[in-house]
């Protein structure tokens, strides 16, 4: 204690820790009748989890339960668990039952066993699966299942198929014997192949099912097929044109005979099953193949597979398993790696030599059209595994090499030591010819269904915005037109055409006599008859037509510019020298071949030039070539007057000192 302070507080320190030591001692109290309320509960729970675990064991035991304890999930969940348990077993006896019903009527002669007695049996066996407490995927239930099947259904339908098939061989149904006028027979047929169907209709697992009407059916098929086909020595082509010369003659006669919508055999049913039925020799005949035969061989088997798979579902509208899907990947691989290589060499062959260049268009054209004509069967075909492959032929030959085409084109040279400038002129021509030959062939094979299909397939798988597979290859084809060849073109001719005009450029004197001629000047004759060479030679071109006009516009620009520059700002002139000029720059123009309605603002120019030179000769209007007119620099009552549109005032002022200063006489 410190101070008074302290002693006078004492008792009510005192006082305050009693009543916390009271406090506590009452929540001990209060903690410990919690851990025994807790002890005496668990004691409760688990005397009812023992009495549940001992007693449940009927339904009556659940209900004297749930009198004692009330309606507990856990009860209620018993309760159900033994109700299915007691209708699994129950459903269970009935199926034994049935399995005892079905080997006593199997122990039977087949002639003694009738059909009514299986159709019987087979319901009341699906009015027990039906309630759902037996499982076809159980153990027991699949054994017994599969027993029963094996047991009854297959003894008899085989008892049936064995005479149906006589009877069919017999009458040569699929024959040109066989009338399908016999009202009697085909009524014979149609109902021996009914009960047979119906027969398979009765298997109660699919694993087991076999559509015996539709192997009678094809039995005829099948000897025929093994007997020309036993010793492998005729030719593939053969097994698949007697494939189909077989179906074109018989299927739709099948369906006429054996369609028979009482027992569910429609018409579409029929016909997938003939068809699916019929291919079964074709089906092992392959698997045996794959495995035995060279290479050579290999592809051309694969080929006729595609080929036939295509022709079934053009030709026969069959969407069932055909040939293909027999197919492994490192065949597939096989075929596309050989046909791949096969077309490459045939390319190689095409771009081999300069020489070949001018050949080289239609040749690598028509390699395309029928590596798209051979794959098309290929690429028509809608299983799934082939896809890749599809892609991959799209890839190394369509992209490939076109690509490479592309290359060899704008790299190759056939001149040689005769060089001259009109042959490279020639070549560059024809390069851009065989470009577009080709650009025209890839944008064709572009609008394909495959390639808008694969395009479609690529978009969704990459998450692409592709318009075609091929579009970088067109791209690059026009870049390469309108950008290099063009403008290599235009480079070329004008060289050609300066070169030309060199002697008109030398024409001191266009202060001419009086007599006006009505043709061009000799100096530009040359001139025209090279223009007029070249463009019927790249009119006869098949080359884009924008790219052509392109070619011809950028020409007359040159043109201008030659007489502008070369010739009309360099020399002096009367009016029958200007009319000269005029007169020779339209017949160099006209060479051109251009629209009547083109308007070229360079050669606009050009003619409102001449507009205000000639204002010389135009007496009304002297105020126009006055100093003052002239220094001021505003034209445009000139403008008006002359209807000029495109020069500007410097060119305007600088034309009209020419006529003021005396350099247009």
């Amino acid at each position: 204690m410190n101070d008074i302070k302290d002693l006078v507080n004492i008792d009510a320190k005192i006082d305050s820790i009693s009543q916390q030591r009271d406090d506590l001692s009452k929540e001990l109290d209060r903690v410990e009748k919690l851990r025994q309320i807790a002890a005496n509960r668990d004691q409760y729970y688990q005397t009812i989890t023992d009495d549940i675990q001992n007693n449940a064991h009927t339904l009556e035991n659940i209900e004297e339960l749930r009198e004692k304890y009330g309606d507990l999930l856990i009860l209620q969940e018993l309760e159900s668990n033994l109700i299915q348990q007691m209708a699994f077993t129950a459903n269970l006896d009935e199926l034994r039952s049935f399995q005892k019903k079905v080997l006593q009527l199997s122990a039977l002669e087949v002639a003694d066993i009738r059909f009514q007695e299986i159709e019987i049996l087979y319901n009341n066996l699906q009015s027990i699966l039906s309630e759902g407490h037996l499982l076809k995927d159980d153990n027991i239930v699949r054994a017994i299942l599969n027993e029963c099947d094996h047991n009854l259904l297959d003894k008899y339908g085989k008892h049936l198929l064995q005479q149906f098939n006589e009877k069919l061989l017999h009458i040569q149904w699929d024959t040109p014997r066989f009338l399908l006028s016999d009202n009697e027979t085909v009524s014979e047929l149609r109902k021996a192949s009914s009960h047979l169907y119906q027969v398979a209709n009765l298997y109660s697992l699919d694993t087991n099912r076999t559509l015996w009407n539709f192997k009678a059916l094809t039995h005829n098929f099948q000897i025929r097929f093994t007997y020309h086909f036993h010793d492998n020595s005729s030719d593939i082509k053969l097994y698949f044109k007697y494939l189909n010369d077989y179906l074109k003659e018989n299927l739709y006669k099948c369906i006429n005979i054996f369609e028979d919508s009482s027992v569910g055999l429609e018409p579409g049913i029929v016909h997938e099953q003939f068809i699916n039925h019929v291919l079964q020799p074709m089906r092992d005949h392959v698997n045996l193949s794959l495995g035995k035969i060279n290479l050579r061989s290999l592809i051309m088997l694969i080929s006729q597979i595609v080929a036939t798979d295509k022709n079934l579902i053009t030709a026969f509208h069959y969407h069932g398993d055909g040939l293909v899907s027999l197919v492994s990947d490192n065949i597939w691989e096989s075929w596309i790696n050989y046909e791949t290589e096969t077309i490459t060499k045939q390319f190689t062959v095409i771009t081999k030599e300069p020489k070949d260049l001018f050949q080289s268009g239609p040749n690598f054209v028509t390699l395309l059209k029928k590596a798209y004509e051979y794959f098309e069967p290929f690429y028509e075909l809608d299983h799934q595994p082939i896809l890749k492959y599809k892609l991959k032929t799209c890839s190394q030959i369509f992209m490939a090499l076109t690509t490479k085409y592309l290359q060899y084109v704008l790299t190759t040279d056939t001149l040689g030591e005769k060089r001259t400038k009109e042959a490279e002129l020639e070549q560059t021509m024809t390069k851009l010819e065989l470009l577009n030959m080709v650009y025209q062939k890839v944008f064709e094979l572009s609008g394909m269904d495959i390639f808008i299909k694969l395009t479609k397939l690529v978009n969704e798988t990459e998450s692409e915005e592709y318009i075609t597979l091929l579009q970088n290859i067109l791209k690059d084809y026009e870049n390469d037109m309108e950008f290099d060849l063009q403008n290599s073109i235009i480079h070329r001719i004008q060289k050609l055409v300066k070169e030309s005009l060199k002697t008109y450029f030398k024409t001191e004197s266009w202060v001419l006599s009086e007599t006006l001629n009505d043709a061009p000047k000799t100096e530009v004759i040359s001139a025209i008859n090279l223009l007029r060479k070249v463009i019927t030679k790249l009119s006869a071109l098949n080359i884009p037509e924008n790219i052509l006009f392109n070619i011809k516009n950028e020409l007359l620009n040159i043109i201008v510019n030659y007489f502008l520059e070369s010739i009309l700002k360099l020399n002096r002139f009367n009016q029958q020298g200007l009319a000269q000029f005029n007169l020779d720059f339209c017949a160099v123009k006209d060479t051109l071949e251009l629209p009547e309605d083109l308007y070229n603002v360079q050669e606009a120019i050009l003619l409102e030039i001449l507009k205000v030179l000639t204002l010389k000769y135009d007496s009304h209007v002297s105020k126009f070539i006055s100093s003052s007119y002239i220094k001021n620099g505003e034209f445009q009552s000139l403008r008006d007057y002359l209807s000029i549109r495109w020069l500007k005032d410097t060119e305007i002022q600088d034309a009209l000192y020419r006529v003021s200063y005396g350099n247009i006489i």
